[in-house]
């Protein structure tokens, strides 16, 4: 995993972005940068860890097949940002 940890490297893990090259899409790296990167944490993290991330516009049945969940859901609420001084 990437030096600069997001999160606070037990409980708490954040995605940023996963973006392929347009060269490159359709081949499942996607999909294996992803695995690997929830495999490296999964050895990292502590018991009830958590992984976080906001998808792309139609990007969310990619990480559904993940094992993400769409928010809001009955167990969760919506998902939020703020973006400040734009």
């Amino acid at each position: 995993m990437a030096k600069g940890k997001s999160g606070d490297g037990a409980l708490y893990f954040y995605v940023q972005d996963l973006i392929v090259d347009v060269g490159y899409r359709g081949r499942g790296l996607g999909a294996i940068i992803m695995k690997r990167l929830i495999e490296e944490i999964r050895n990292m993290a502590s018991p009830g860890a958590s992984i976080g991330l906001m998808s792309a516009l139609e990007k969310e049945e990619f990480y559904k097949q993940l094992g993400f969940a769409s928010r809001p859901s009955s167990k969760y609420g919506a998902g939020m940002t703020m973006i400040v001084n734009e």
